[in-house]
């Protein structure tokens, strides 16, 4: 389970002071096309990347009684599609025990109190509480999917959080992070699925990155991509035409990952 506490808010603003700061002494991204020791993901490895992704807006868990798709959005978040399923189940479970386990709480003859049998106790109300409580500490954000997704191609990858041969390694990266020193910049006529997509805004040499979706495929102008949406609250599979007013006005630009050496 993911809790957003102060020290994750601690650490996500730090890595975006890193990259703020990295960004302002070396410019933007355009440095990791010539990185050197690092290699563009190929093809397969960004389908299987695109696969790992898809699984995040395609996910479907019983929660409250109703049947829910997509991971749920959560800011810092980095909950994976097993660790959902696994705590939806049990919430599931203790949903279905409370009604049963009520008349326990009578103190039947012969009977043991629910809580004193370390059971679920309280009305049907208070389960669909506790499982929106438990639901409250699970999910991802944009960079959260995308650092899943190259985890679930290499549980050790790391990503680069300044300029030049010798960066800094973090095992974790925001949005900005990954625009500015993890990719190999793209054409949009050059995208392939398991390439990233950034949102923001630019302005002169500035580019300010806000979110980042993964590619599942693309169709001439057309781009399909999975992205964490805070608007709609969960992971969702979406697209957009390169020609559109919705790219040029929402996206700053696309980028291959750049694996380190060695992995």
């Amino acid at each position: 389970m993911v809790h957003m506490d102060g020290g994750m808010a601690k650490r996500f603003l730090m890595l975006g002071l890193v990259a703020a700061l990295a960004a302002a002494l070396f410019g933007p991204g355009a440095w990791a096309q010539e990185a050197a020791g690092r290699r563009p993901l190929t093809e397969e490895e960004g389908r299987l990347v695109a696969q790992a992704a898809l699984a995040y807006a395609e996910v479907e868990y019983w929660a409250g009684g109703a049947l829910r798709k997509g991971m749920p959005y959560l800011w810092g978040g980095r909950t994976t599609v097993e660790q959902l399923l696994a705590a939806a189940a049990q919430a599931a479970e203790d949903e279905q025990a409370v009604p049963a386990l009520a008349a326990a709480e009578s103190h039947e003859p012969g009977g043991e109190p629910a809580e004193a049998a370390g059971q679920p106790t309280g009305t049907a109300a208070d389960a669909a509480d506790r499982i929106e409580d438990v639901l409250s500490g699970l999910g991802v954000d944009a960079s959260g999917l995308v650092v899943n997704a190259l985890r679930a191609l290499n549980p050790s990858v790391r990503f680069a959080a300044s300029a030049g041969d010798n960066p800094v390694w973090l095992a974790d990266a925001t949005s900005s992070l990954l625009y500015h020193y993890n990719v190999l910049h793209l054409d949009p006529a050059d995208i392939r699925a398991g390439d990233f997509v950034f949102f923001g805004t630019a302005g002169g040499d500035s580019v300010n990155v806000t979110g980042v979706g993964v590619v599942t495929g693309r169709s001439g102008t057309r781009v399909d991509f999975v992205v964490a949406s805070a608007r709609e609250g969960r992971v969702i599979a979406t697209f957009a035409r390169t020609d559109g007013d919705y790219w040029r006005n929402n996206i700053v630009g696309a980028g291959r990952f750049l694996m380190p050496a060695g992995m």
